[in-house]
């Protein structure tokens, strides 16, 4: 078969499949190549989520613990655990925990930071009684939480930012 192909055409041929394989053999190299970058990117996020979770975990504990110590306001405590736990939705989920999601629906309309210092200061008072009195009907059960969202984050210091909290 090899004889009726003109020698020229043949010899074409094999350049083209040396081209082929050339370029199949840069190809894979590349792709190697992109493996390593996205592994070495996959690590950098791995070890940025790690941190971000040691950041969360440990406010999450002194938060807890400030509370527990009466150095840190029950609604502003609450507050503050809602917005960490949203990164942790099992954990929010848990029974225990549901005090905090119910404290922060009755807590979440009240004016804050320069809102609360541009209100007049009987609005500011009133607010101040209205929060006094979710503080004190959700006091009990909220501290229990903080007693033991305290105790958990302690035991998962050193955990992995992926943590299985069931």
């Amino acid at each position: 078969m090899l004889d009726i192909i003109p020698g020229p055409l043949l010899f074409a041929g094999g350049l083209v499949i040396l081209a082929l394989l050339a370029y199949l053999a840069w190809l894979l190299t590349q792709i190697s190549a992109q493996r390593r970058r996205s592994a070495a990117v996959q690590s950098r996020l791995d070890a940025s989520n790690q941190e971000q979770h040691e950041h969360r975990r440990k406010s999450i504990e002194m938060i807890a613990l400030a509370t527990i110590d009466g150095d840190c306001e029950l609604a502003e405590a609450c507050i503050r655990i809602k917005h960490l736990l949203d990164y942790y939705p099992g954990l929010a989920a848990e029974p225990e925990n549901a005090v905090i999601g119910e404290m922060f629906e009755e807590i979440r309309g009240f004016a804050t930071h320069d809102a609360r210092n541009a209100l007049k200061p009987r609005e500011r008072a009133a607010e101040d009684r209205a929060r006094y009195q979710i503080e004190e009907r959700y006091g009990n059960a909220f501290m229990a939480c903080m007693q033991s969202l305290h105790a958990r984050m302690r035991a998962l210091e050193g955990s992995r930012f992926d943590f299985d909290t069931r």
